[in-house]
């Protein structure tokens, strides 16, 4: 949030819900777990949760999804990483909502490489032939 200042959030986030109602934001539960279960939640993870019950699309994604972002990308998820992190499952919603006839757009500002660790979940996106986008480009059309 901090592109947009604290004065114009409450309208940001009034669209955001209007996005939701329509269909056109999709977020797999593994995202709204994460941005909820910080010690001290934000509004992006009060927002997250508040919307839950409205997506429009899955919450959970179908295991053929995520298997085939883990073969393909499977350096999205550090090696010794014990916690089930988002953004395999973000790919994954991607791939299943595009194989479903949506057009699909993934939202990231996670776009440098950290290896040989870690990709980027944008880097995962490119390898899956996934279109995204950063946070301000996405704030920029809507």
């Amino acid at each position: 949030m901090k592109q947009v200042p604290v004065a114009k959030q409450w309208d940001l986030f009034r669209k955001l819900e209007d996005l939701v109602d329509l269909g056109e934001i999709a977020m797999p539960r593994q995202v709204i777990r994460e941005v909820v279960e910080v010690a001290h939640p934000d509004a992006p993870g009060v927002w997250a949760r508040g919307m839950q019950r409205r997506l429009q699309h899955p919450l959970d994604v179908d295991y053929q999804y995520l298997k085939e972002v883990m073969r393909v990308a499977g350096n999205l998820v550090e090696a010794n990483q014990l916690k089930d992190v988002a953004d395999p499952y973000v790919v994954a919603l991607g791939l299943q909502l595009r194989a479903a006839g949506e057009a699909v757009e993934v939202v990231t500002d996670d776009i440098q490489d950290h290896l040989p660790t870690k990709i980027a979940l944008a880097t995962a996106c490119d390898r899956l032939r996934l279109s995204h986008i950063t946070c301000a480009q996405f704030l920029a059309a809507i």
